[in-house]
């Protein structure tokens, strides 16, 4: 692994720039629904962070870096599609997408 590689990746190795990691969690999109509980957004919560689920996160501790992965699995494309209806969201436990990468960095050593 170089030195550029291991530097990337400590700065954001969830990001879903690498296109083989997100086909991996997108293959794993209905185990990581089955690990995460549901969450209920509160509606004042859902007014200040409308439009905006990586703020969201943010404020609920959740590794922004992430938010992709939140998004898939919650059928949300975009910012704008995060919006009042989205009141119950499912939130993957930090621990279950590090088991994932390590899985993934493992099958795929030159990653």
């Amino acid at each position: 692994m170089s030195l550029i590689t291991i530097l990337s990746q400590s700065f954001n190795q969830y990001s879903d720039l690498d296109p083989k990691w997100r086909q991996f969690i997108d293959d794993h999109k209905t185990y990581l629904i089955e690990q995460s509980p549901l969450m209920s957004i509160t509606p004042s919560y859902m007014q200040r962070y409308k439009y905006s689920i990586k703020q969201y996160l943010q404020s609920v501790q959740f590794n922004h870096n992430c938010a992709w992965i939140v998004q898939l699995i919650n059928n949300i494309p975009s910012d704008i599609q995060f919006t009042g209806q989205n009141i119950l969201l499912y939130i993957p436990p930090m621990n279950v997408i590090e088991a994932l990468y390590t899985n993934y960095v493992t099958a795929n050593p030159t990653t």
